[in-house]
């Protein structure tokens, strides 16, 4: 019988997002917004949520702290937060 190892679930870097982060992002001009990314069945479940499968949610996924992305209505901004559940 082979021995059995126990891994713990994969975890991105403190600065890059992962699914469940709620991210804050700023404009050139100062206005934040901030989104959630879920699955397609979790958006009515959080504010600002956006489906990890969106636009919106694969830039995000795609990105670490300090990268440009390029919202819906074409403005770019910087992520300048990361949150996890596990970090508040």
């Amino acid at each position: 019988m082979l021995p059995l190892s126990i891994t713990r679930g994969w975890r991105p870097a403190s600065n890059s997002v992962g699914f469940g982060a709620t991210v804050t992002v700023r404009d050139k001009k100062g206005r934040t917004e901030t989104y959630t990314v879920v699955g397609v069945d979790e958006l009515d479940l959080e504010p600002d949520a956006v489906s990890w499968i969106s636009p919106i949610g694969k830039a995000l996924l795609a990105a670490d702290m300090g990268d440009w992305i390029t919202l819906e209505d074409g403005r770019t901004a910087k992520i300048v937060k990361i949150e996890r559940k596990s970090d508040t």
